[in-house]
């Protein structure tokens, strides 16, 4: 329960980095680490995202502390994500894309819900060291991030015609199946299951009986969608290879002996249009928020090296 609550923290602090220009070594009396058009970015807040990424670390290694070059990657990832959040809060303001409290409040009720209620929740977080403002003034910001990118999305241009010249340069790496597997140690084990899926055995049962893969077994092998390069590269020939329904002979990985079976394939324009669209939307998205950091002043105090 606590990883699970763990987890939805991550996904609520995490951006992914974008390269950052200024820098500065004055106003450290300020108690700033970067300010961003002016506007400043506390020592406070960035020592709470530190400390508590440095938390969910340990946790989730066993106990390990993080290495110095690892420990100075992070600090550079946290200063990075909350000058881009600056940004886009800034951005958001000007467009008047605001969260009000009633939604913060239900987000709330809806993450508190997988504890056992808001006390469990308001418990968990002490326990954790993680102030109840803080926790939800991240609510906030990501309720934020993602209006803001919805409010751009919705607004964008890209249509059909877009959708249709990128699919014609790009119909080789567009192709996307779906598919599952059962993962064993051995190619004996490999085998025999083989042969029992030729005599007609379920496969998805024999996923959850069989695989050592325990994500997917759950789910009786399924991967979902993906895309070519997406998987290790024995594993992506082999998947790409198969028609709808075949099964795949045994495939050998550094990780075991695979069973493959496509479910479905989407190559076609009319298939792929609507994910093509959406992807356009992201790149374009993407640029937006570079081109708002381009445009940006941003001083940075923090001396990632020596701090």
């Amino acid at each position: 329960m606590i990883n699970k609550k763990k987890t939805l923290l991550v996904a609520l602090l995490l951006l992914v980095a974008i390269g950052l220009n200024g820098c500065a070594k004055d106003a450290k009396e300020e108690g700033l680490v970067a300010k961003v058009n002016d506007e400043g970015i506390t020592e406070e807040e960035y020592n709470m995202d530190l400390q508590i990424e440095k938390d969910l670390y340990k946790m989730e290694s066993g106990g390990k502390e993080l290495t110095e070059e690892d420990l100075e990657n992070l600090k550079e990832k946290i200063l990075t994500k909350l000058i881009i959040e600056k940004l886009i809060a800034q951005d958001a303001s000007s467009k008047d894309i605001v969260v009000s409290k009633e939604e913060v409040k239900e987000e709330l009720k809806g993450l508190s819900t997988p504890l056992g209620g808001e006390e469990k929740l308001d418990a968990f977080l002490q326990t954790n060291n993680i102030p109840k403002e803080y926790f939800t003034e991240q609510i906030k910001k990501g309720l934020l991030l993602i209006k803001h990118k919805d409010n751009f999305i919705k607004e964008s241009d890209i249509d059909k015609k877009d959708a249709e010249k990128y699919y014609n340069e790009n119909k080789d790496e567009l192709v996307v199946i779906k598919a599952r597997h059962i993962l064993v140690d051995d190619e004996k084990k490999g085998k025999e299951l083989l042969e029992k899926l030729k005599k007609g055995e379920d496969f998805g049962s024999l996923a959850k009986a069989e695989s050592k893969d325990s994500v997917s077994a759950i789910k009786g092998g399924e991967l979902g969608y993906f895309k070519k390069g997406s998987m290790i590269k024995e594993f992506d020939e082999a998947a790409f290879n198969l028609k709808v329904g075949e099964i795949s002979p045994l495939v050998k990985t550094k990780f075991g002996y695979h069973i493959i079976e496509v479910e479905e394939r989407k190559d076609t324009l009319e298939e792929l249009n609507k994910d093509i669209i959406n992807m356009l939307k992201d790149e374009d998205y993407e640029k937006y928020i570079q081109d708002l950091q381009s445009n940006a002043k941003i001083k940075k105090y923090l001396d990632l090296e020596k701090k």
